[in-house]
């Protein structure tokens, strides 16, 4: 009989964690915190992740949102990658009914030669991680997930030390 994986349930002997970090905060940071978006897993149903169209459509939009032409896009990506990368390419991977599909080594300097608004690179990496429960940050928003961290434990050390000067107090 082989090993089967449990599914792990939450155990209600543990506190909410986030909860008790919320408790204590005001309103305004308390509606911040809601607003943080939490990705979600897809069912993994028969082609849900036949991604072509949409790989295609962001390529596309990136290409739109550069201040480069293609011209321009492939001898960028040309000197990132150290390989002949040629607007020819990036209309087939980008076309409407072109074989080629986008090499995945690509992504990076694909991305990087774009220079496309942040909202939109934002937008081209979130795709490959999209219906898999992962999600991509910026630098700027990791340097401020982290700081929220460290202001919730901040919070939680002065209650922590409130209540032990309370204690101790006759």
């Amino acid at each position: 009989m082989g090993s089967q994986l449990r599914k792990k349930k939450a155990d209600p002997r543990q506190g909410d964690f986030l909860g008790l970090l919320l408790d204590g905060l005001p309103e305004a940071e308390r509606l911040a915190a809601a607003l943080i978006e939490v990705p979600v897993v897809m069912a993994p149903e028969p082609g849900a992740f036949d991604d072509d169209r949409r790989v295609r459509d962001m390529l596309n939009a990136m290409i739109d949102a550069s201040p480069h032409g293609r011209e321009e896009i492939a001898a960028r990506m040309s000197t990132l990658c150290k390989a002949k990368i040629s607007k020819v390419m990036i209309d087939s991977w980008t076309g409407k009914g072109k074989p080629n599909a986008f090499p995945a080594k690509y992504t990076r300097a694909f991305a990087v030669a774009c220079e496309a608004p942040s909202d939109i690179t934002e937008r081209y990496h979130a795709l490959a991680l999209d219906g898999t429960g992962w999600r991509a940050v910026a630098c700027e928003q990791a340097r401020l997930a982290r700081l929220g961290q460290c202001y919730a434990l901040i919070i939680l050390a002065r209650r922590e030390a409130t209540r032990l000067m309370a204690e101790a107090q006759p």
